[in-house]
């Protein structure tokens, strides 16, 4: 519960409507070996499940960006498999929050049908062992900094919306 409230109101509505999507009406995008990903994350000292569903919403974003420049070419296709065991092997190596709160960005999508999956690139296994320093962490404070801020505005925001 503590994870998902330090998510902004943004996040926490792109992780209810990804988990509620049903691939019938909406699509789904049905991620295999989360649950492994959840499991390595918070044995992992550095990430935590915190930082995991952090990375999830950058994912799913990234998943519904690729999905609408391939619409074309999979009409019909509601539900799409991801398949998440490289990011599950990534988890327990990675020495750094920073380095894997980008690693959305340094990776891949191989797609096969209605399967795809996330491919670590080597540009994130080859940053696995880099220790927190002084300026990551001062990246990933900053990063953390702003989503708060972004958090206190999203409240303040609604509240002026409710009478």
């Amino acid at each position: 519960r503590q994870s998902w409230e330090l998510l902004g109101l943004r996040e926490r509505n792109t992780l209810v409507r990804h988990f509620l999507a049903d691939g019938i009406d909406e699509h789904a995008f049905v991620c295999e070996f989360l649950p492994d990903c959840v499991a390595k994350a918070r044995d992992n000292r550095h990430i935590g499940l915190p930082l995991l569903l952090e990375v999830l919403v950058n994912l799913i974003e990234h998943l519904q960006g690729v999905e609408i420049k391939l619409s074309s070419e999979h009409q019909g296709v509601k539900m799409i498999s991801v398949n998440l065991s490289d990011m599950a092997e990534f988890i327990p190596i990675v020495q750094n929050r920073f380095i894997f709160s980008t690693c959305i960005s340094r990776s891949k999508i191989k797609m096969e049908d209605s399967r795809w999956y996330l491919q670590m690139t080597s540009a994130n296994w080859s940053r696995t062992h880099e220790p927190d320093s002084d300026t990551t962490t001062l990246a990933y404070g900053v990063k953390e900094l702003l989503q708060r801020q972004k958090f206190m505005q999203e409240i303040l925001a609604a509240s002026r919306k409710d009478p």
